[in-house]
């Protein structure tokens, strides 16, 4: 059973009407995966309190069933955080946590704003009102799901230091 869809020219736009039914089916699904990943992400900042950076990060990618490699190295960004200084973050061998490197990894997790805030907390760092730490805001807020690229072009360009390092092709 396959929704319908029925062409129809309006104010000379083709504009396509789904069948009611098969709308409301589909919201359905929409609004069902959204509440699930609200109620998941509520769950995780729930237990990822008290945890550690890398704990929380292992737990974080464990409910999401990510791999290190789903998440680094894409080759279609040049910007985006390495496999093996992921790894090193993940598993406590670098201690010393940055603003930029743990907003990268929240933003290669997918993170909402709102776990990556509680991640920041957890490793120590606090967000001021300067203009980089309200930059470093704004990508939080509308970052997700962007190429480390771009993210670290809109701060260049700004005048503040890059998320991530660029890496050359191999």
């Amino acid at each position: 059973d396959h929704p319908q869809v029925i062409p129809h020219v309006e104010s000379s736009h083709l504009v396509f009407r789904i069948f009611s039914d098969s709308l409301k089916n589909l919201q359905f699904l929409v609004k069902g995966r959204l509440l699930w990943v609200n109620f998941l992400m509520q769950e995780v900042l729930k237990n990822i309190k008290g945890m550690e950076f890398c704990e929380a990060i292992s737990y974080i990618m464990e409910v999401q069933d990510l791999q290190i490699q789903d998440v680094t190295d894409d080759p279609h960004d040049m910007s985006s955080i390495s496999y093996r200084q992921f790894e090193r973050y993940k598993n406590g061998e670098t201690k010393k946590l940055t603003k930029g490197v743990v907003i990268a990894i929240c933003l290669a997790l997918k993170l909402p704003p709102v776990v990556t805030q509680e991640i920041l907390k957890i490793a120590g760092i606090t967000l001021t009102n300067s203009k980089e730490d309200s930059m470093l805001l704004i990508i939080i807020s509308t970052g997700r799901g962007k190429k480390f690229d771009d993210l670290n072009k809109m701060l260049i360009d700004r005048g503040f230091a890059p998320l991530t390092k660029h890496r050359e092709k191999s």
